[in-house]
């Protein structure tokens, strides 16, 4: 929205196409139509008077968009996203189209969304909540008295070390 005078400007004061406009500003073509096709719509007339400030500029564009309820972007609670994730044929895009729609002047866009739940997923702590083990193995007394004190070599007798290396034949 702060580009919205030079984008005026340069559509009625230079006559300059939709496709000049976006690539100076660096905003979309389609935000540059948005603006001009509101500004047309709108009562008012170019040149604009010159004690006319941004806000007002935009309330008079955009009257449903009240600039005074946008005081900040809202993040969601990305614990109940994290678990709404884990239900079947959810995706975050319609996460975040939910949340858009709760949150209609104070939303992320799209990429913030996704970037901004993936450094919250980065921060938790990782943990395999795993059920105890419900079976324990008890080794027989004979056995942990066989394994007590010997190295490999006396507990297998039957593997034992050849002195030989094997003999490959062509």
């Amino acid at each position: 929205m702060r580009k919205l005078l030079e984008i005026l400007r340069m559509r009625f004061g230079s006559q300059l196409s939709f496709r000049q406009i976006s690539r100076s500003v660096r905003v979309s073509v389609g935000t540059v139509s948005n603006y001009v096709k509101a500004f047309q719509e709108s009562e008012l007339s170019w040149p604009l008077a010159e004690d006319i400030s941004e806000p007002e500029l935009i309330q008079a564009l955009f009257p449903d968009a009240s600039i005074a309820n946008r005081k900040g972007l809202i993040d969601p609670d990305w614990a109940e996203v994290h678990q709404e994730l884990k239900r079947k044929e959810v995706t975050k895009q319609r996460l975040w189209e939910e949340y858009c729609q709760a949150h209609p002047l104070n939303a992320y866009s799209y990429a913030q969304y996704c970037h901004r739940y993936n450094q919250w997923r980065g921060c938790q702590k990782r943990s395999m909540r795993q059920p105890p083990c419900v079976s324990i193995v008890v080794a027989s007394p004979e056995i942990r008295n066989l394994n007590r004190g010997r190295s490999m070599s006396n507990q297998w007798p039957a593997i034992q070390k050849s002195s030989k290396s094997p003999s490959f034949r062509r």
